[in-house]
């Protein structure tokens, strides 16, 4: 599994697709759209934001994603917005 640790593991990822495993649903493939930094003084924060098919129906929880170059890994994922 991928040790997140900072940004700079996604970048190179920025507009590549993901595939979102949940529960029920299958495996999704969500493109990584945006990559937003939040730092602050003793920790670098940033979000992930995926996009994903408009008929996709995964709700807040911990997810496995997996990359090709980065592998297999969890993050908690959660709904924005409509980006449309």
């Amino acid at each position: 599994m991928l040790d997140i640790t900072n940004k700079k593991q996604f970048d190179p990822h920025l507009n590549t697709q993901f595939a979102i495993k949940a529960q029920g649903v299958g495996s999704i493939k969500a493109e990584l759209i945006e990559i937003e930094s939040w730092d602050k003084d003793v920790i670098e924060g940033f979000s992930l934001i995926f996009k994903e098919p408009k008929e996709s129906v995964l709700l807040q929880s911990t997810l496995q994603l997996e990359h090709p170059p980065l592998g297999k890994f969890e993050l908690f994922l959660g709904p924005v917005s409509n980006l449309e």
